[in-house]
């Protein structure tokens, strides 16, 4: 089978009709990191392909949230309260102590891509904020949408966090916070759900309107709030995923001595908690 990865590899699949279902089922899977060469794969792929589609990214969005759609959706699962508790500590205490300097960037990309119509993003790579097809959508509005997201310090959003609602930016800020702990969990959207690891636990957004769950397991879990939302992911990943077991051992109080327990400490004292 020809490696799909390569545009060698493409071009083989695209000329041998036996290949095709192959490397659209590639597709649908791949995590997108470069949006050219997506696109020109899916536009190959939807002039070759019998299909009912009249624009490449109709086909390639409508096959990715096919896969999404088929996830089994389940009730937010218990979680112990004393961890819906000291999550906010945690994260508040960090942000106070972080530039946001390796992940940052992701949050603008996540906030940016909930503002605009979906089938836009198909094939944008999910960490990179999407500014050019912003301009496009929203033309000469752009600035005005895209320069509070760049210019919102985190530190801030994250301090004023609505912890037991269902904001989506609020639970962008707290993903992103965590990765710049221990580079866990990781935060899909929408059709993008279709790229992930149903092995590994992670964030996510999907539906209209919006639902915020995990993913783990093959089944979406739809959850309650933000804090909720984390709890969740960490609780699924304890036994598997050591990121995960990194923060609980700080928020169950096995670890009193790491530099992830004196953010916490320091997360207590500003949000007045003794």
């Amino acid at each position: 089978m020809p490696d799909f990865s390569t545009a060698t590899g493409v071009l083989e699949a695209i000329v041998q009709e036996e290949y095709h279902q192959d490397l659209f089922d590639w597709l649908v899977a791949h995590d997108v990191t470069d949006s050219e060469f997506c696109n020109e794969t899916w536009t190959a792929l939807w002039r070759v392909m019998e299909n009912e589609h009249t624009t490449w990214d109709e086909l390639a969005y409508a096959a990715r949230l096919a896969v999404v759609d088929q996830f089994p959706v389940l009730d937010s699962v218990e979680v112990d309260d004393d961890l819906v508790e000291t999550i906010p500590s945690l994260v508040v205490g960090f942000a106070q102590r972080t530039s946001f300097a390796t992940f940052g960037d992701e949050y603008v990309a996540a906030a940016l891509k909930v503002k605009m119509p979906r089938i836009h993003t198909v094939c944008h790579p999910r960490k990179h904020p999407a500014y050019a097809i912003a301009a496009k959508v929203f033309g000469e509005e752009t600035n005005t949408v895209v320069r509070p997201l760049i210019q919102q310090p985190l530190k801030e959003l994250l301090r004023a966090v609505r912890w037991h609602e269902t904001n989506v930016n609020s639970l962008f800020a707290v993903v992103i916070a965590l990765k710049e702990m221990v580079r866990f969990p990781e935060l899909y959207i929408d059709s993008d759900i279709a790229a992930a690891n149903q092995d590994i636990p992670a964030v996510v957004v999907w539906g209209d309107p919006m639902n915020m769950g995990v993913l783990s397991k093959g089944q979406l879990i739809k959850c309650t709030s933000v804090v909720n939302t984390i709890a969740v992911c960490l609780s699924e990943a304890e036994t598997d995923i050591p990121e995960a077991t990194t923060l609980l051992d700080v928020l169950k109080g096995r670890d009193i001595i790491s530099a992830l327990y004196h953010a916490f400490t320091a997360g207590k004292e500003i949000l007045g908690i003794h």
